[in-house]
């Protein structure tokens, strides 16, 4: 008994004092955890190997490579200028009853100065389409780009149209444009804008006959118009 109590209280455990666990199912944490930490090390091992291995270097170099032409194509494909390739066609002209520069009516019949020299405004290459009649010095680029966006989801153009006499950066800002296929024209009399009683940046849909669908005037930006939804309604309409 005397021995018992001049036993080391620390004494490091033996064999002879292990229990065997009644059931070897309730080891089965420790044995998953033991082989992930053996998965985890022979990973390290891999890792170490690539890393130190003869031609690590020019791996790394074409891996990288090859991830930043990936990222570059799709940036470029992104910020790209888009094109139109389905755009409803232009119908024949109308002659409506309603007076020129009225809804339902016509624009009138003048000449502008566009991106393919000169055009008439009746043409059948400018319907259907969004007129954006611009004033002078108009800072706008970031409403015109939103505009030409919003015309782009129907399929339709932006013509933005100016005073010949406008400001001579308008032609830079229609060409940093990267929504929709945006054109820029030149009205010399600024007939257009009078004939619709423009205000500011003012709106108007050209429906595939040469009549005008909708005007918008004083548009500041694009959550204070209802383009969208009057361009949705004059293409479906037009495919009936």
């Amino acid at each position: 008994m005397a021995a018992e109590e001049d036993a080391p209280r620390d004494a490091p455990a033996t064999w002879a004092d292990a229990v065997a666990p009644d059931d070897i199912s309730s080891l089965s944490r420790d044995i998953a955890a033991y082989h992930r930490e053996l998965r985890r090390a022979r990973r390290r091992r891999r890792i170490q190997h690539m890393l130190h291995g003869r031609n690590t270097l020019p791996l790394l170099v074409l891996t990288a490579a090859t991830v930043l032409a990936g990222l570059v194509a799709v940036l470029l494909a992104v910020m790209a200028p888009r094109t139109l390739e389905h755009a409803p066609k232009a119908a024949p002209l109308a002659t409506p009853r309603s007076a020129d520069g009225l809804v339902g009516g016509l624009l009138p019949d003048v000449t502008l100065t566009g991106p393919n020299g000169r055009v008439a405004v009746r043409d059948a290459t400018l319907r259907p389409a969004v007129f954006a009649l611009v004033p002078t010095d108009c800072a706008c680029a970031t409403l015109l780009n939103s505009l030409a966006g919003e015309a782009f989801s129907e399929e339709l153009p932006l013509a933005v149209v100016v005073p010949e006499a406008g400001d001579p950066r308008m032609a830079g800002i229609v060409r940093s444009l990267t929504r929709g296929s945006p054109g820029l024209y030149f009205d010399p009399a600024a007939s257009l804008a009078t004939s619709v009683a423009a205000q500011g940046v003012t709106l108007v849909a050209i429906d595939r006959d040469g009549t005008i669908y909708d005007i918008e005037r004083s548009v500041t930006s694009t959550t204070n118009t209802s383009l969208v939804a009057k361009l949705q309604t004059m293409v479906l309409r037009s495919k009936r």
